[in-house]
């Protein structure tokens, strides 16, 4: 038997996260992994969690070396969580060279991470950290390991601690140099940065930015880029286009009139944000969003653009017809943003949280679609997906199995060679009613049976009881 090789990436820098007493969540323990999945019923907490994992991803890349998106969240919101800290300013008006210490590099970096992670959680779920708390609780907690391990405790206020692992373990030190000069380098156990000795002269504001920057840079937190397809993704598409007119429209009246709109959540905002900018470049994944198109869609997915600065139209294009996305059907709408990100946006490592994928899909094209999921975790690619739907579950058991067949075998099954996933990338989860009014998140087994799927059993088992009592009332009635 050939052995199974696994995913060409390491698991999820994001290792875990515990929460307690978070929005309906009362407790549960979840431990990310190529394939992370979110089952159980309406309103339990699957959304929650996803949101909350992607917000946690937005904070950390917002404070690393990465590019997220936009420069902003990282330039703006660090620097206002340091720039009126005394510390900082009294360090940026210094006119020699001078040290920072670990414990005090340390505790700087902290206080962004905290402010960070604050405005992430608040934006993404478009509320006050304190309107998130359990509602017959008073405090919640949610526990983060990752590159750093943080511990949100939400009460009367918002506390954050953070401990470094093995991280942000040297000096840093600013050596005030030549004009013109900036050049970062490490010797021993210190971190030096050399910048122009003319910015000493600079507002304060310069020498802060550049102290925070290579504070956050020392810290090495290398984060991972996650994105998000919310389950209303087809209806805020349907709308995209009527939201971007609106903008234009009152564009040249900024500041001369009263222009009012609803919030969006920092969920709904990227995930216009991301197809209004959309750029032709080839992903890391072109050949697999092409080959969804074909299995699924019968057709490619496109940007037309009137011209360079205009809001791109989605289209649907086949042989014979180009239809815009609000003429094409509903499996075109909700397909039709993971096709683009796949196209265009999204890099190996990356994290894609895709909110019931199965929305709209037959149930023929879940089980495409489970063999295009394996696909993505065998290129490296790190998925979260939430689903209410047994078929795409027994489709992904199947590719679980397979793990343990030859290449005979799989062919034999239909399956290709390497459509398969080994037990130690899949992590699900089941999100049950705990008995208290809220909701708790067990972890579901996974072993050489594959994947326990006796939740959706407990469904079908009384469905199927039912249907033979009405069989039996009917041959008894004789209809």
């Amino acid at each position: 038997m050939p052995e199974k090789k696994p995913p060409n990436h390491k698991h999820p820098k994001l290792t875990s996260v515990s929460i307690s007493n978070f929005g309906p969540i009362s407790k549960g323990n979840i431990t990310l992994k190529p394939l992370t999945i979110f089952m159980g019923p309406n309103n339990s907490g699957k959304s929650y969690a996803a949101t909350l994992i992607h917000a946690i991803l937005s904070a950390h890349a917002a404070s690393g070396s990465v590019s997220y998106r936009h420069p902003a969240p990282r330039r703006l919101l660090a620097r206002r969580a340091l720039g009126k800290d005394v510390n900082v300013g009294k360090l940026a008006s210094a006119e020699d060279d001078f040290t920072i210490p670990p414990t005090q590099a340390q505790r700087l970096v902290s206080d962004a991470l905290a402010s960070l992670l604050k405005t992430a959680i608040e934006s993404n779920f478009g509320s006050l950290m304190r309107d998130l708390i359990q509602s017959k609780h008073k405090t919640a907690k949610i526990t983060v390991t990752g590159p750093v391990t943080q511990t949100i405790e939400l009460g009367d206020g918002v506390k954050v601690s953070t401990k470094f692992n093995d991280i942000l373990s040297h000096k840093i030190k600013f050596v005030l140099g030549e004009p013109s000069m900036i050049r970062a380098e490490t010797k021993g156990n210190t971190r030096i940065l050399s910048v122009d000795k003319r910015l000493k002269s600079s507002p304060q504001s310069d020498m802060s930015r550049i102290i925070i920057d290579f504070l956050l840079d020392s810290a090495r937190l290398q984060p991972e880029v996650s994105y998000y397809l919310p389950a209303a993704r087809s209806g805020i598409l349907q709308g995209h286009r009527a939201l971007a007119a609106s903008f234009i429209q009152h564009a040249p009246y900024a500041g001369l009139e009263r222009f009012e709109m609803p919030p969006l959540t920092k969920v709904v905002s990227d995930f216009l944000s991301d197809l209004f900018y959309l750029r032709r470049r080839p992903g890391s994944f072109a050949e697999l969003s092409e080959g969804l198109e074909r299995d699924i869609l019968g057709g490619s997915i496109g940007l037309h653009r009137l011209d360079r600065h205009s809001v791109p139209d989605i289209v649907c294009q086949s042989p014979n017809e180009t239809v815009p996305l609000h003429r094409a059907s509903s499996t075109v709408s909700e397909m039709a943003p993971l096709s683009l990100y796949l196209k265009h946006l999204i890099r190996k490592n990356d994290l894609l949280i895709i909110e019931e994928p199965e929305a709209h899909l037959h149930a023929s094209n879940q089980m495409v679609f489970a063999e295009y999921v394996v696909r993505m975790i065998r290129r490296g690619l790190n998925l979260l997906i939430t689903t209410h739907s047994s078929v795409l579950m027994e489709a992904l058991n199947n590719h679980l199995l397979a793990s343990g067949m030859d290449s005979d075998g799989m062919k034999e099954a239909g399956i290709g060679r390497d459509d398969y996933l080994l037990q130690d990338e899949v992590s699900p989860y089941l999100f049950v009613k705990d008995g208290h009014g809220g909701h708790a998140i067990t972890m579901v087994e996974v072993d050489e049976d594959g994947i326990s799927l006796q939740e959706f059993i407990k469904i079908t088992d009384p469905l199927y009881e039912r249907g033979l009592r009405i069989d039996k009332w009917r041959e008894e009635h004789g209809s």
